[in-house]
């Protein structure tokens, strides 16, 4: 009756489990009260970042206009464009057709 021991042995540990679970535990931190709140840094001690300042795109170093410089062309001439994503054919022809 080897199955037996192995048995008896399996429903002592889950008694032993259903003992802890059932058992009142107190917390490692017991005594220790909450947290205090964060203290915020002092003025003289926050960085100071300036506004960024209003920039228009500009065209990038190897000529071509960036997607960023045509949409806000395009959004200025009143052509329908999308905020993001990828730059209509129809934008970059229609850039190089007033700028050509």
């Amino acid at each position: 009756m080897a199955g037996r021991g192995k048995q008896s042995k399996q429903s002592a540990s889950w008694d032993r489990f259903a003992e802890l679970m059932t058992a009142s535990v107190t917390p490692k931190a017991a005594g220790r009260g909450p947290r205090p709140p964060r203290k915020a840094a002092p003025a003289s001690a926050r960085k100071i970042v300036a506004p960024a300042a209003a920039t228009t795109p500009t065209v990038e170093t190897s000529g071509a206009p960036s997607a960023d410089v045509i949409r806000a062309w395009a959004k200025r001439a009143g052509l329908p464009v999308k905020a993001k994503g990828k730059l209509a054919q129809s934008g970059f022809d229609a850039f190089s057709a007033a700028h050509g």
